[in-house]
Protein backbone atom coordinates (compact mmCIF):
# COMPACT_ATOMS: atom_id res chain seq x y z
CA UNK A 1 0.00 0.00 0.00
CA UNK A 2 0.86 3.61 -0.53
CA UNK A 3 1.33 5.89 2.59
CA UNK A 4 0.99 9.05 3.15
CA UNK A 5 3.87 11.54 3.20
CA UNK A 6 5.39 12.00 6.48
CA UNK A 7 5.08 15.94 7.89
CA UNK A 8 8.16 18.25 5.84
CA UNK A 9 9.70 20.09 8.80
CA UNK A 10 8.67 23.66 9.80
CA UNK A 11 10.73 26.08 6.89
CA UNK A 12 12.95 27.01 10.62
CA UNK A 13 13.91 23.34 11.20
CA UNK A 14 16.43 23.37 8.36
CA UNK A 15 19.29 23.94 9.85
CA UNK A 16 21.60 26.35 7.93
CA UNK A 17 25.02 24.29 7.91
CA UNK A 18 25.69 26.76 5.56
CA UNK A 19 24.91 28.73 2.49
CA UNK A 20 25.94 29.79 -0.44
CA UNK A 21 25.64 33.65 -1.86
CA UNK A 22 24.70 32.72 -5.03
CA UNK A 23 22.19 30.52 -5.17
CA UNK A 24 21.26 29.82 -0.95
CA UNK A 25 20.88 26.36 -1.28
CA UNK A 26 20.37 25.24 2.40
CA UNK A 27 21.86 21.96 3.59
CA UNK A 28 19.73 19.59 5.24
CA UNK A 29 20.18 17.05 8.59
CA UNK A 30 19.22 13.82 7.66
CA UNK A 31 17.79 12.37 4.41
CA UNK A 32 14.77 12.05 6.71
CA UNK A 33 14.01 15.18 6.25
CA UNK A 34 12.83 14.16 2.42
CA UNK A 35 12.46 10.13 3.03
CA UNK A 36 11.25 10.04 -0.71
CA UNK A 37 14.46 11.98 -2.00
CA UNK A 38 16.58 9.43 -4.43
CA UNK A 39 19.49 9.30 -6.26
CA UNK A 40 19.59 8.23 -9.67
CA UNK A 41 23.18 6.11 -10.55
CA UNK A 42 24.76 4.46 -13.80
CA UNK A 43 25.54 1.01 -13.07
CA UNK A 44 28.68 -0.23 -12.81
CA UNK A 45 29.87 2.69 -11.19
CA UNK A 46 29.25 5.84 -13.08
CA UNK A 47 27.96 7.83 -10.88
CA UNK A 48 25.26 10.43 -9.59
CA UNK A 49 23.36 11.64 -12.28
CA UNK A 50 19.64 12.64 -11.48
CA UNK A 51 17.45 12.25 -8.50
CA UNK A 52 13.87 11.28 -8.29
CA UNK A 53 11.03 10.90 -5.39
CA UNK A 54 9.48 7.39 -4.39
CA UNK A 55 6.24 7.20 -5.54
CA UNK A 56 5.60 3.59 -4.34
CA UNK A 57 7.77 1.31 -2.69
CA UNK A 58 8.11 -0.20 -6.21
CA UNK A 59 8.22 3.28 -8.14
CA UNK A 60 10.59 6.06 -8.86
CA UNK A 61 9.52 9.31 -10.50
CA UNK A 62 12.10 11.32 -12.40
CA UNK A 63 12.46 13.33 -15.39
CA UNK A 64 12.19 12.17 -18.38
CA UNK A 65 15.22 14.07 -19.87
CA UNK A 66 16.96 12.07 -17.16
CA UNK A 67 16.79 8.40 -18.29
CA UNK A 68 16.14 9.11 -22.31
CA UNK A 69 19.69 8.48 -23.20
CA UNK A 70 20.01 5.27 -21.25
CA UNK A 71 18.31 1.36 -20.70
CA UNK A 72 16.39 0.44 -17.28
CA UNK A 73 19.42 -2.06 -16.84
CA UNK A 74 21.99 1.14 -17.20
CA UNK A 75 20.04 2.53 -13.63
CA UNK A 76 20.42 2.20 -10.27
CA UNK A 77 18.13 3.68 -7.57
CA UNK A 78 19.34 4.51 -4.14
CA UNK A 79 17.63 5.26 -1.25
CA UNK A 80 17.65 6.41 2.47
CA UNK A 81 21.32 8.05 2.33
CA UNK A 82 22.31 11.79 2.06
CA UNK A 83 25.04 10.97 -0.05
CA UNK A 84 24.49 10.34 -3.50
CA UNK A 85 26.46 7.40 -3.75
CA UNK A 86 26.76 5.63 -1.04
CA UNK A 87 25.03 4.54 1.86
CA UNK A 88 21.40 3.81 2.41
CA UNK A 89 19.75 0.88 -0.01
CA UNK A 90 20.24 0.43 -3.97
CA UNK A 91 17.67 -1.37 -6.36
CA UNK A 92 18.13 -1.77 -9.86
CA UNK A 93 15.66 -0.60 -12.60
CA UNK A 94 13.27 -3.54 -13.81
CA UNK A 95 11.22 -1.40 -16.29
CA UNK A 96 11.23 2.23 -17.67
CA UNK A 97 8.60 4.01 -18.63
CA UNK A 98 8.52 8.22 -19.97
CA UNK A 99 5.56 9.87 -20.45
CA UNK A 100 3.98 9.08 -24.19
CA UNK A 101 3.33 13.07 -24.89
CA UNK A 102 6.60 14.09 -23.57
CA UNK A 103 8.70 15.82 -26.73
CA UNK A 104 11.91 16.64 -25.32
CA UNK A 105 10.83 19.56 -23.28
CA UNK A 106 9.36 20.54 -19.89
CA UNK A 107 5.90 19.60 -20.96
CA UNK A 108 4.96 15.84 -19.94
CA UNK A 109 8.89 15.27 -18.46
CA UNK A 110 8.03 12.46 -17.04
CA UNK A 111 9.42 9.01 -16.66
CA UNK A 112 8.58 6.26 -14.06
CA UNK A 113 10.93 3.59 -12.89
CA UNK A 114 9.84 0.30 -11.90
CA UNK A 115 12.54 -1.35 -9.20
CA UNK A 116 13.61 -5.07 -9.36
CA UNK A 117 12.90 -5.66 -5.63
CA UNK A 118 10.57 -2.82 -3.00
CA UNK A 119 12.40 -0.85 -0.96
CA UNK A 120 11.16 -1.60 2.80
CA UNK A 121 9.87 1.89 4.55
CA UNK A 122 11.31 3.30 7.47
CA UNK A 123 12.84 6.27 9.13
CA UNK A 124 14.87 7.31 6.17
CA UNK A 125 12.84 5.62 3.22
CA UNK A 126 9.14 6.95 2.11
CA UNK A 127 6.98 7.50 -0.37
CA UNK A 128 5.00 10.79 -1.13
CA UNK A 129 1.63 11.34 -2.74
CA UNK A 130 1.03 13.40 -5.96
CA UNK A 131 -0.63 16.79 -5.83
CA UNK A 132 -4.57 16.34 -5.87
CA UNK A 133 -6.17 16.71 -9.12
CA UNK A 134 -8.05 19.67 -8.04
CA UNK A 135 -5.37 21.76 -6.18
CA UNK A 136 -5.03 25.35 -7.63
CA UNK A 137 -1.79 27.16 -6.08
CA UNK A 138 -1.49 30.59 -5.36
CA UNK A 139 1.26 31.90 -7.50
CA UNK A 140 2.73 34.54 -5.00
CA UNK A 141 3.04 33.68 -1.40
CA UNK A 142 3.08 29.45 -1.66
CA UNK A 143 6.35 28.31 -0.17
CA UNK A 144 7.74 24.68 -1.87
CA UNK A 145 10.92 22.60 -1.39
CA UNK A 146 13.41 20.96 -4.15
CA UNK A 147 16.08 18.85 -2.60
CA UNK A 148 19.06 16.90 -4.35
CA UNK A 149 22.49 16.40 -5.07
CA UNK A 150 22.69 19.52 -7.57
CA UNK A 151 25.42 21.80 -8.33
CA UNK A 152 26.94 24.59 -5.94
CA UNK A 153 29.03 27.57 -7.63
CA UNK A 154 29.05 24.98 -10.23
CA UNK A 155 31.00 22.26 -8.22
CA UNK A 156 29.35 19.07 -7.09
CA UNK A 157 28.79 19.57 -3.45
CA UNK A 158 28.03 15.58 -2.70
CA UNK A 159 25.71 16.53 0.17
CA UNK A 160 22.51 16.52 0.28
CA UNK A 161 20.58 20.07 -0.20
CA UNK A 162 17.15 21.66 -0.23
CA UNK A 163 15.60 25.44 -0.76
CA UNK A 164 12.94 27.29 -0.08
CA UNK A 165 11.05 28.52 -3.22
CA UNK A 166 8.13 30.62 -3.71
CA UNK A 167 5.72 29.82 -6.98
CA UNK A 168 5.71 32.64 -9.36
CA UNK A 169 3.65 33.26 -12.10
CA UNK A 170 4.48 30.41 -15.09
CA UNK A 171 4.32 32.85 -17.59
CA UNK A 172 7.58 34.32 -15.94
CA UNK A 173 8.96 30.81 -17.01
CA UNK A 174 7.55 30.90 -20.51
CA UNK A 175 9.87 33.84 -21.71
CA UNK A 176 12.66 31.44 -21.35
CA UNK A 177 11.08 28.17 -22.16
CA UNK A 178 8.88 28.94 -26.11
CA UNK A 179 7.51 25.26 -26.22
CA UNK A 180 6.38 25.66 -22.02
CA UNK A 181 2.86 25.57 -22.18
CA UNK A 182 1.80 27.07 -18.45
CA UNK A 183 -0.95 24.91 -17.19
CA UNK A 184 2.09 21.85 -17.69
CA UNK A 185 4.87 24.07 -15.84
CA UNK A 186 5.38 25.06 -12.31
CA UNK A 187 7.60 28.19 -12.30
CA UNK A 188 9.51 29.04 -8.74
CA UNK A 189 12.61 30.68 -7.60
CA UNK A 190 13.67 34.47 -7.45
CA UNK A 191 16.02 36.81 -5.36
CA UNK A 192 19.04 33.63 -6.21
CA UNK A 193 16.37 30.81 -4.84
CA UNK A 194 16.56 27.78 -7.23
CA UNK A 195 17.29 24.58 -8.02
CA UNK A 196 20.89 23.78 -9.95
CA UNK A 197 22.33 20.66 -12.52
CA UNK A 198 22.31 17.57 -10.80
CA UNK A 199 19.19 18.07 -8.90
CA UNK A 200 17.26 16.95 -12.27
CA UNK A 201 14.11 15.15 -11.72
CA UNK A 202 13.97 15.94 -8.27
CA UNK A 203 11.04 16.70 -6.36
CA UNK A 204 8.99 20.10 -5.87
CA UNK A 205 7.36 19.49 -3.04
CA UNK A 206 4.25 22.22 -2.05
CA UNK A 207 2.17 21.52 0.94
CA UNK A 208 3.69 17.96 1.71
CA UNK A 209 2.38 16.94 -1.99
CA UNK A 210 4.65 15.87 -5.09
CA UNK A 211 4.00 19.13 -7.21
CA UNK A 212 7.00 19.36 -9.30
CA UNK A 213 10.34 17.39 -11.46
CA UNK A 214 12.99 19.83 -12.04
CA UNK A 215 13.12 20.00 -15.36
CA UNK A 216 16.01 22.76 -15.47
CA UNK A 217 19.30 23.55 -14.00
CA UNK A 218 21.87 23.56 -16.91
CA UNK A 219 22.76 26.68 -15.59
CA UNK A 220 22.90 28.27 -11.78
CA UNK A 221 22.60 31.80 -12.93
CA UNK A 222 19.11 31.89 -14.14
CA UNK A 223 17.28 33.62 -11.84
CA UNK A 224 13.69 30.88 -11.56
CA UNK A 225 13.90 27.14 -12.02
CA UNK A 226 11.04 24.98 -14.25
CA UNK A 227 9.32 21.78 -13.24
CA UNK A 228 6.79 19.50 -14.79
CA UNK A 229 4.15 19.83 -13.20
CA UNK A 230 3.11 16.44 -11.76
CA UNK A 231 -0.85 17.49 -11.79
CA UNK A 232 -0.65 17.09 -15.62
CA UNK A 233 0.42 14.02 -15.41
CA UNK A 234 -1.33 12.56 -12.63
CA UNK A 235 -3.57 10.15 -14.68
CA UNK A 236 -0.83 8.88 -16.74
CA UNK A 237 1.25 8.09 -13.32
CA UNK A 238 -1.42 6.32 -11.80
CA UNK A 239 -2.07 3.81 -14.41
CA UNK A 240 1.22 3.14 -15.06
CA UNK A 241 2.14 2.83 -11.05
CA UNK A 242 -1.13 1.47 -9.85
CA UNK A 243 -2.13 3.67 -7.41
Amino acid sequence: PVLGPRRLPAFQDYRRVRSDPDTFLEFLDSIANVPWLVSLSITRGGGHFCDGSLITTWWVLTAAHCVRNFDAADIEVRAGSAHPEKGGWTRLVERMVVHPDWRNDVNFNFALLKLDAAFELELNVDVIKLVGADVRYAVTGQQCVGSGWGLMQGRPVGELHGVIVPLVDPGVCKATCSRCETANILCAGGNGLRTCQGDSGGPLVCSGRLAGIASSGRSCGSQYGLFAFVQTGRKWIAQVAGI
